[in-house]
């Protein structure tokens, strides 16, 4: 287990025998939770409702601390986010990485976008089961955890992933808290997250090496 933590903070992406499993597994699970939720399941319902009111009662609900959580974690500045570590990324001559990072977060949101209004045009529903301000979250983080643990020492990176589940849950807390997302919603805007960086890191293992042959990237570390 030690080696294996050590080898993923020593590389960016690893080349998984066992990734299209993992995606498959995953696009199956989130399919099934889609269907169900368009169907109302009544299942669904009931682990939203009870989720809903045991959150809601816990000692740490307090609105302005919602509040502010879910404005730091907002769509635009979760944007903000994913421009500043292509930034800082690009600015340490991590050039193909940052490519890779801003073209994930940004790819992966367009495609969460566009399967949400299919499936509202088909279904003429009025919610989307896909939250978009979560599909970015789990991408961003993930960005974070690839691109940024392995030019950091292990201390720091232990750090920055305890910080990061830190602020998912308070913003998963403080959403459910605030009525404005459902938990089935949030599990399936993380299996969505997953199988979209499971697929654009299979992109950058097979793609992006070839982006050195351009000027701007020559000089850039590829993994």
């Amino acid at each position: 287990m030690k080696v294996l933590i050590m080898e993923v903070f020593l590389i960016y992406i690893v080349d998984a025998k066992e990734r299209w499993v993992n995606m498959f597994i995953a696009t199956f699970v989130a399919g099934t939770l889609i269907y169900l939720v368009i169907k109302d399941s009544s299942l669904l319902s009931s682990i939203n409702s009870f989720s809903q009111g045991v959150i809601s009662h816990l000692p740490f609900n307090h609105p302005w601390l919602n509040h502010t959580i879910t404005f730091i974690l907002a769509h635009l500045l979760l944007n903000l986010y994913a421009v500043l570590l292509w930034f800082i990324l690009w600015g340490f001559k991590h050039k193909l990485i940052a490519l890779w990072a801003l073209v994930t977060y940004f790819g992966i949101s367009l495609l969460g976008l566009l399967i949400n209004q299919l499936l509202l045009i088909v279904t003429d529903d009025t919610t989307a089961p896909i939250d978009l301000t979560f599909l970015k979250l789990v991408v961003l983080m993930a960005c974070i955890y690839i691109c940024v643990l392995p030019n950091t020492s292990r201390f720091v990176g232990y750090l920055t992933i305890i910080l990061l589940l830190i602020l998912f849950s308070l913003r998963t807390l403080a959403g459910i808290q605030l009525h404005t997302v459902a938990l089935i919603n949030v599990g399936i805007s993380i299996l969505c997250g997953y199988v979209g960086i499971q697929l654009f890191e299979y992109i950058y293992l097979h793609w992006f090496s070839k982006l050195q042959l351009i000027r701007a990237f020559r000089h850039s570390d590829f993994n």
